[in-house]
């Protein structure tokens, strides 16, 4: 492995792509095209995961191996702060779980638009169910069965989109069953 000046690590083979025909001494990094002097770039030991490192949060003096560092600042690092998507506030990563359960800020639920047109799907098959079970009307159990069916997939949907949530780009939300897409 090999650091460049920009501090980016890069294995031998982009090394070699990057400071292959670099006779004037220079190149581009190939991450933020920054531009590398050929001196300035060093090989990595195959040790640095054993390297003492120090947290790179603000107010944090923990020191650990660089291959722990994650482990540090996703479960125990007071200083690793995040923002709660419910309250708007500063949560230490840590702290999030217990933080989300408590929280006072807007309830809700982000939904992909995947899982909501999966759902759809499913509300529309039991729908066609019922629609074909009215047809047939000369047994009443069909229709029944097509009702539990719609009844168990409305009811999932209302678990899901019951609380209001804000926007999320890429996602559908909502309590308000007019915000869903297309008709059924």
């Amino acid at each position: 492995m090999y650091i460049l000046s920009c501090m980016h690590v890069i294995c031998p083979t982009c090394q070699e792509r990057t400071f292959g025909d670099a006779t004037s001494g220079f190149a581009v990094c190939m991450i933020d095209k920054e531009v590398l002097s050929v001196d300035a770039t060093a090989i990595m030991p195959n040790n640095v995961h054993f390297k003492q490192v120090r947290c790179p949060c603000q107010g944090c003096d923990y020191t650990c191996c660089l291959k722990d560092l994650n482990y540090h600042m996703g479960l125990s690092c007071a200083f690793n702060l995040t923002t709660c998507t419910k309250c708007d506030g500063s949560v230490a990563h840590k702290d999030m779980p217990s933080h989300f359960w408590t929280c006072e800020g807007v309830p809700g639920v982000f939904l992909h638009a995947a899982d909501v047109h999966s759902l759809l799907e499913d509300v529309d098959k039991a729908r066609k169910e019922l629609d074909s079970a009215t047809v047939c009307s000369a047994s009443a159990r069909p229709l029944e069965n097509a009702v539990v069916a719609v009844t168990q997939v409305f009811d999932r949907l209302n678990s899901h989109l019951g609380m209001e949530t804000p926007e999320c780009p890429g996602s559908l939300a909502g309590g308000d069953p007019a915000k869903l897409p297309g008709p059924m």
